[in-house]
């Protein structure tokens, strides 16, 4: 949800922006705000940290990696929502230890999954630990749960569509050097 309210801000600029433009120069503009990339931007403003400049700092200059260690989830996957009845999370994983957990009362319904959310991840982490985190992507996609595997920063910056599409851009400062901004 904070994904796609922000995106839509970011649209919402991008737009006054292009009109603006359009009025100061009588053209036109082309205007793309991608999930995905919005949503990288609007996080690494804060969390860029010492990947903001090239060469990166020294290992034992980098302040991110200790930062980030204090607000980290789990890493390898994150259910995003599993909040429509077709998308229970208890029904995704039915199938991999039957009677476990898509069969207790207490999670069968969203209201009562709201009502033991501590169990309910606890019990979905220990489970989750069984497997590989590409082999319960998979089966959420197939599903229709919408999970995805959470980066590191050093794996954002190496990430392949954000590579793709230019999402860092170069930039000389004049008194720092060469720095990478989203």
């Amino acid at each position: 949800m904070v994904a796609d309210k922000h995106a839509g801000l970011a649209l919402a600029a991008a737009l006054l922006a292009a009109l603006f433009h359009r009025e100061r120069t009588g053209q036109g503009q082309a205007v793309t705000v991608p999930l995905f990339g919005a949503t990288a931007a609007f996080q690494l403003v804060e969390h860029l940290w010492d990947a903001t400049f090239d060469p990166r700092w020294p290992a034992r200059l980098r302040l991110g990696a200790r930062a980030q260690a204090l607000s980290l989830p789990h890493r390898g996957w994150v259910p995003l929502c599993a909040a429509a009845p077709g998308q229970a999370l208890p029904g995704a994983v039915r199938g991999r230890r039957p009677g476990r957990l898509g069969r207790r009362p207490r999670f069968g319904s969203i209201a009562n999954r709201l009502r033991n959310v501590e169990l309910v991840q606890s019990t979905l982490a220990e489970l989750l630990a069984t497997r590989p985190t590409d082999e319960w992507l998979a089966l959420f996609e197939r599903i229709g749960v919408p999970a995805v595997a959470l980066q590191t920063l050093d794996e954002l910056l190496e990430d392949p569509h954000l590579q793709a599409v230019g999402f860092f851009e170069p930039v000389e400062h004049p008194s720092e050097g060469r720095l990478r901004l989203p």
